[in-house]
Formats: C-alpha cells, sequence, structure tokens
C-alpha cells in the first residue's frame, strides 16, 4: 500500500529582531550622549534626532568580550577565568578618554561601539545631509574610528597583555591572546572573541665554572598576535660607556627564579613576573662584595629588593642567581650586617632575607633594628605593598632576646664612613 509521503519544507529563515526594550533604549540614550563628547560633538544632536531614527542605530548590537582557549592550546580553566574576572572588573571601574564623563569601558565596547558603527551605516544607507544632525554624527564617527579609537581602546588589550603576562612562567608557558571581532548575521550581534594561547619559551644549556646548567629564554607575548617577543639588552646599556654595542639575549636559570619566589614572600607571583621583565629591561648594575656584577632588582613602585647576578657568555646573558637585599654581599647587607655584628646563618635565622618578615614586624620592639635598617637604607622594605594584609605583630621572643642579648652597639659612624669609602 502506497504511503503518502510529505515533502519537507526548506526552513524559513530567521528572523532578525531589531526591537529594543525601553531599558536598552534609555541606557542607549545616556551612553550615546557620553560618547558624543568623547569625540568633540555637542550631545544635544542625539536629542534631534527621531525615535525612529534612535532605533535605527541600536540594531547592530555589541556584547561583551568572550574569553576562549585557542585550539590546539593548554591554558588552565582557573586562567580563563581570571582573566574573564578581572577584565570585566577593569571595564566596569575604568573609564575610557575624560574621567569626568563617565564613560566606562563595559558602556563604550557594548553602547559605545553599537552607536559609532551604526551612525557610520546610517549616515550612507540614509544618504543623509551632511548638516542634519545624522551627517554631522556620521561623518565624525568615520574619522574618529580612524584615529583617536586606536588610542582610546588601546589600554583595554594592554591590560589583557599585562593579564596574561602575569600568569606566565618562563620555566613553563607564556601566555598571550588574539582578539577577532565576528558578526552573526542571524542575530545581528557583534562579538569580541579573545583567544588565549600558550607558547614554551627557548631553552639552553651553557658551561659556567665548569659546570653545565640549563637556562630558559626570557620572553613575552606579542601583542594581540600569536607569537613571543625575546627580551634583549644591549651590552653598553649594561656597562654603561662600553662601546660594545651588542644585542644580548637575555637568559635565567630556574634557580635565579625560585630565590625571587622563595625571597619575596609577600609580593604575588604575577607582579615579580612584571618586576623580573622590568628590572632586565633597566639593566642597572650594581657590583657585589664578591666582586661580581649584578643586575639591580626593582618592583613596580620603583624600590629595590634585590640583585640578580650574572655572566655574559657570547651573545647572551645568563641570570645565574637572586640576592636579597639583605645579603652581606649587596651595598646595603654588608652595612647591615656591619652595623649589627650579623653573619650569614643570622640573617636566615631571624628572617632577614625573606620580605614578609618586614611586613609583619612591628618595629617599635627592635629599635636596634630599625635604626640598623634606616641607617643601610633598607626601611623600605617596610612600605613595600604586598598580595596580602599583614598585621605588624609583636616579634618572637628569641628574636627579641637575640637583639637584646646578642646585637653589639658598634661604632655606627666609623663603619658608615668605612663603607661608603669602599663603595667609592
Amino acid at each position: 500500500m502506497a504511503t503518502n509521503k510529505k515533502k519537507k519544507k526548506a526552513p524559513a529563515p530567521a528572523r532578525i529582531n531589531l526591537k529594543t526594550t525601553n531599558t536598552y533604549f534609555n541606557e542607549f540614550g545616556i551612553v550615546a550622549h557620553k560618547v558624543l563628547q568623547l569625540m568633540g560633538l555637542d550631545p544635544t544632536l542625539y536629542d534631534k534626532l527621531t525615535k525612529r531614527e534612535k532605533e535605527k542605530l541600536m540594531q547592530l548590537k555589541y556584547i561583551p568580550f568572550k574569553i576562549l582557549v585557542m585550539e590546539g592550546n593548554t591554558v588552565p580553566k582557573a586562567y580563563v577565568k581570571y582573566i574573564h574576572d578581572q577584565l570585566f572588573e577593569f571595564m566596569k571601574e575604568t573609564y575610557i578618554g575624560d574621567p569626568n564623563l563617565g564613560l566606562s569601558f563595559y558602556n563604550f565596547c557594548t553602547y559605545g561601539l553599537t552607536f559609532i558603527t551604526e551612525l557610520k551605516f546610517q549616515k550612507v544607507r540614509q544618504n543623509a545631509d551632511e548638516l542634519s544632525p545624522l551627517g554631522i554624527m556620521g561623518k565624525k564617527a568615520e574619522t574618529y574610528y580612524d584615529t583617536e579609537y586606536q588610542e582610546h581602546i588601546r589600554p583595554l588589550f594592554n591590560f589583557l597583555f599585562y593579564l596574561t603576562t602575569f600568569l606566565s612562567k618562563i620555566t613553563f608557558r607564556i601566555y598571550g591572546f588574539t582578539q577577532e571581532w565576528t558578526i552573526c548575521n542571524q542575530t545581528f550581534y557583534v562579538n569580541c572573541k579573545i583567544r588565549i594561547y600558550s607558547k614554551e619559551t627557548e631553552r639552553k644549556t651553557f658551561l659556567f665554572q665548569n659546570s653545565e646548567r640549563l637556562a630558559y629564554r626570557v620572553a613575552v607575548s606579542e601583542m594581540s598576535t600569536v607569537g613571543l617577543s625575546y627580551l634583549t639588552v644591549k651590552h653598553n646599556d649594561v656597562y654603561k660607556g662600553s662601546s660594545d654595542t651588542r644585542e644580548l639575549k637575555v637568559y635565567i636559570q630556574s634557580h635565579a627564579l625560585f630565590r625571587i619566589k622563595e625571597r619575596l614572600d609577600s609580593i604575588s607571583p604575577y607582579f615579580n613576573n612584571f618586576d623580573l621583565r622590568a628590572s632586565i629591561v633597566r639593566s642597572e648594575i650594581c657590583k657585589l662584595d664578591n666582586n661580581r656584577h649584578a643586575l639591580t632588582y626593582w618592583t613596580l613602585n620603583d624600590f629595590i629588593t634585590g640583585y640578580m647576578p650574572f655572566t655574559i657568555i657570547g651573545d647572551s646573558l645568563y641570570i645565574l642567581s637572586f640576592l636579597p637585599i639583605c645579603s652581606s654581599n649587596t651595598p646595603q647587607g654588608k652595612r647591615l650586617t656591619k652595623l649589627l655584628g650579623l653573619n650569614k646563618d643570622d640573617s636566615k635565622f631571624l628572617g632577614l632575607d625573606k620580605l614578609s618578615f618586614y611586613k609583619k614586624t612591628d618595629f617599635d620592639h627592635l629599635p636596634i633594628l630599625k635604626q640598623a635598617l634606616i641607617d643601610a637604607d633598607m626601611w623600605h622594605l617596610t612600605d613595600i605593598p604586598s598580595e596580602d594584609e599583614y598585621i605588624r605583630e609583636k616579634p618572637a621572643l628569641v628574636v627579641r632576646r637575640f637583639f637584646e642579648q646578642h646585637t653589639p652597639t658598634p661604632d655606627k659612624e666609623s663603619i658608615l664612613n668605612e663603607i661608603a669609602e669602599e663603595i667609592e
């Protein structure tokens, strides 16, 4: 028996719903006034449009950024969530252009970009008179997008770059990102997809003091593209006054990275990442007490927290270790140990080799140490911002007893003069 088969109809094309809610309409208008001011126009131009003209400027809707992992790359989910949360917090709390406008990056990247893009399109579609409100705004939107827009949006992607730099680990993975703007023709939504990728840096073995060692090349991700940018320093930037202008590749041993993390224990590893690269670029060196040269390690707040001994072999600079500022081999540490009559074991026993000691100690209970830190130019260690909140507490009894019973009272003035002469 024959059966009647119904022919399948082709699915109807999706209909674009261009209607907007009253809430969206009102919020869009508030942002539109601010965007016009950002572009240097009179905000009342928007009020001269009809309701229908305003609705047409809301058709192509920009939606918030989407954070994804680039296919074939490994990025922990916790990192993706961290980047997402930090980015959106930045967008909602940071203003674009003049802060007095009160235009947040979040509103600019949603309502604002919708407004600017549609101004360009509607001016052409409606063949608007250049002297009409739509014509004036549309013309300005065209020039703004090609010029000032890049300058205004740059801080947002700079922040993304800093986030991926903070999360990167030289001995493991370097993270970066790309951006892609896409439009969905069915929904008329525009979305910026941020894809996070990971790369491994170059590894190299080198011979130092008759020992073969492994080092990792210092790198950061390329800005908004896939790839690594390797840090280099000029020989005559390291040794000021040198006629040698060679570009030196920069490598670092994992031992040095471990020491930075261990000694600067109150600073977030993310900020240590940034401080390390910034200190290398700064390339200020110091001659240690053992006659070895070291790069000065600076924090973001321009405080010295330690030194990185290095050696140059061929066209490469190798960072060998990290010395905290209290080390007797550093200028400040040498001064401190002489003032207090300390040795290396004493510094470790007291905890002076860790930054957290200076954040959690109430130095009013250790007046001898407090004055010595001031005289040794190390008091700034107590003011360095930390990842966690520390409550200054009375030092342990054993620490108080140490300074009460074992600390000599040397001739401070003669010691400082002696050290100053040695440095000169």
